[in-house]
């Protein structure tokens, strides 16, 4: 089935109204230029379709806040939320790699700036913290192993208690998939992966 948005506008109204259809054309359009940015900036195909995900979640509450104000593409806009987390991990990893941009777009958008001239996201990252806090600890504790400390799936296991790397990873995608289901409506995006 081929879904089609006429304009951006279309996509800006579904977006609003949290149509499936559209995370899933969004999906088929914009991962692949998501997976190019991380894939070629250090990162793994797990880490662009966790990357995405994000995307997706705040593109939605920028939509719905009114933020998204149209002076760029709503793809640019959506590049520079992925590429914004992306450098957000990576400067916490201390890579002191620069980012290499896959995406040909004139601007950027104009939004609220905070000090480093990035989105404002401290509602969303709000939002994500309480929905994180109801996770079980074993998952609280695994991706704070992974995402904050930056450890490898092996120490993690040893850490967490489970019996090798492969199982630490299969946790820790199910506690992703948790988390992403506290954060409807989003939950039937995760799917396409």
């Amino acid at each position: 089935m081929n879904i089609i948005f006429g304009s951006e506008d279309e996509i800006v109204r579904a977006i609003k109204l949290s149509e499936n259809s559209v995370f899933k054309w969004i999906y088929k359009k914009y991962f692949p230029m998501i997976q190019k940015l991380i894939l070629q900036n250090s990162g793994t195909q797990e880490d662009a379709k966790d990357i995405f995900q994000i995307g997706v979640i705040l593109l939605h509450e920028k939509v719905k806040d009114n933020s998204y104000n149209k002076q760029s593409s709503l793809k640019t806009f959506f590049y520079s939320i992925c590429r914004y987390q992306w450098l957000k991990k990576l400067k916490q990893a201390k890579s002191t790699e620069r980012i290499i941009d896959t995406h040909k777009y004139d601007n950027l958008p104009q939004t609220e700036d905070n000090d480093d001239g990035y989105l404002h996201l401290s509602e969303t990252q709000e939002l994500l913290q309480k929905k994180f806090l109801i996770l079980d600890k074993k998952c609280q504790k695994l991706l704070k192993l992974f995402y904050y400390d930056n450890l490898s799936m092996t120490i993690i296991a040893e850490r967490v208690g489970y019996t090798n790397a492969d199982n630490a990873k299969t946790q820790k995608y199910r506690c992703i998939q948790k988390l992403q289901g506290l954060m409807t409506p989003f939950t039937k995006l995760n799917k396409g992966y």
